[in-house]
């Protein structure tokens, strides 16, 4: 009897626990079912603002190419300004070279042009011809018109270095303009940069405020 009895009352209480887990089955389903439903709304919502944001032409695509473009264009200047620079500086110590060759070339005679000596050496040979004088004195005399037909090839070589010093400085001054060039156009492209940095960080900020982050 009291096996009988364990049987039927084991069997009672499995059919209770039985009903109670299919309820709560049932009422899990539910609840995932309402979260699912919940889920693909949030999805739909999501679909919705990101085909919203994708259809507007918000000008990113096109800022960003246009930045492409200046930075190449930017290190292109920088570049070509640096070569003048090198070629300023070569130009430079050309320069100084001449100048110094200049310097040393005066330091060899006081004659500044080549009529200048042939005035004094003609005044010199009229007074070999038109004056008596020892012959030690007339020596001398002789001594200083060789010396004084020598000093005009310095001073050939003189004006030559003037004219190329000259040459020189033109093309120091023309570098300094191209470089001046170089940097205006650095100038404009700095300032474009600068405006499509704004719209960049526009679009940027305006993205920042999207429901999308938040349905996610």
């Amino acid at each position: 009897p009291y096996t009988t009895l364990f049987r039927s009352l084991t069997a009672s209480f499995c059919r209770c626990i039985g009903h109670e887990v299919l309820a709560a089955e049932a009422l899990l389903k539910d609840d995932i079912q309402a979260m699912d439903s919940k889920i693909q709304a949030v999805n739909k919502k999501t679909k919705d603002a990101t085909d919203a944001r994708n259809g507007q032409n918000d000008g990113a695509g096109a800022a960003k190419a246009e930045m492409k473009r200046l930075k190449a264009a930017r290190e292109t200047l920088i570049r070509e300004r640096q070569e003048i620079f090198s070629c300023r500086d070569a130009a430079k110590a050309n320069l100084d070279a001449k100048m110094n060759e200049r310097r040393d070339l005066r330091a060899q005679t006081k004659y500044k042009s080549v009529d200048e000596i042939d005035k004094k050496i003609s005044e010199l040979n009229h007074l070999q011809h038109t004056t008596s004088m020892p012959l030690a004195q007339e020596k001398a005399l002789l001594k200083e018109i060789d010396e004084l037909k020598k000093s005009k090839k310095l001073v050939a070589a003189h004006a030559s270095v003037g004219a190329s010093i000259d040459d020189q400085r033109k093309t120091a001054e023309d570098f300094g303009s191209q470089i001046a060039d170089k940097n205006m156009q650095l100038e404009v492209i700095k300032k474009q940069m600068d405006e499509h940095f704004a719209i960049l960080n526009k679009i940027f900020d305006k993205k920042k405020d999207s429901i999308i982050p938040s349905l996610l």
